[in-house]
C-alpha cells in the first residue's frame, strides 16, 4: 500500500472511532460508566442511528451506515492527500 493509501485509512479509521463515540457520549446514560464494555458503546451507536432514523434492525443499520461514511471519508482524503502527495 502506498502512503497515502495508509494515511487516508488511518484517517477513515480514526473518524469512524470517533463517530461511534461521539455517538455513545451522546446517548449513554449518566449513570453509565464511560468506558462501558465495546459491546455497550455499539449499543449505544445503534441506538443513536435507531433513533435519528427509525431503522427496523438498528444493529445492522448502524454498521452499514459507519461503513458508508468511512468509505467516504477514505475516498475524500485519499483525493485530498494524492493532491498532496501526489
Amino acid at each position: 500500500m502506498s502512503r497515502r493509501q495508509v494515511l487516508a485509512l488511518s484517517i477513515a479509521l480514526l473518524a469512524g472511532i470517533g463517530v461511534v463515540l461521539f455517538a455513545h457520549v451522546a446517548i449513554k446514560l449518566p449513570s453509565e460508566p464511560f468506558w462501558s464494555t465495546i459491546t455497550s458503546i455499539y449499543e449505544n451507536y445503534a441506538l443513536a442511528i435507531a433513533v435519528a432514523f427509525s431503522v427496523p434492525y438498528p444493529m445492522w443499520v448502524a454498521g452499514v451506515v459507519l461503513v458508508i461514511m468511512m468509505a467516504l471519508v477514505y475516498g475524500l482524503s485519499y483525493r485530498l492527500f494524492g493532491r498532496w502527495f501526489g
